[in-house]
């Protein structure tokens, strides 16, 4: 399996598209790395709040009920990571939920969970042969 990167007509969905999985890689420790990116602010009092857990059911529905492997079969019995990328900090509603998730659905099933709030900038992403350089 190669690092596959959202294409540039492609762009990373973020929580607001709660059926699809952002992007999806292999780490060089050979970890597979589920991303979620969270583009937008979180607004008050929960509002994004049932978008993120439909994205975890996506996340954990992939993961679990087989999809994953069927689709990656040399990535079975590798360890897994999810990580949620955010432009902004969650709030308290979002970070209950996300240490549930962590705590009772995603460490009981052998899956890594981290959250990094860092900003993303996505100007579009290049394939391989786009990205190499022309002498």
């Amino acid at each position: 399996m190669k690092n596959e990167q959202p294409s540039s007509e492609e762009q990373p969905e973020g929580i607001e598209k709660t059926a699809c999985i952002d992007a999806l890689f292999v780490t060089p420790s050979g970890e597979t790395l589920l991303l979620m990116c969270a583009l937008e602010e979180w607004g008050v009092k929960g509002e994004r709040l049932p978008n993120l857990q439909a994205k975890f059911n996506t996340y954990l529905a992939f993961i679990l009920d087989g999809q994953f492997t069927r689709q990656y079969p040399d990535r079975a019995g590798k360890p897994i990571r999810i990580l949620l990328r955010c432009n902004f900090t969650p709030p308290q509603s979002e970070q209950k939920f996300l240490e549930y998730a962590r705590t009772q659905l995603l460490e009981p099933a052998g899956i890594h969970f981290q959250v990094q709030v860092k900003p993303i900038h996505v100007l579009g992403t290049l394939s391989s042969s786009e990205a190499k350089l022309k002498r």
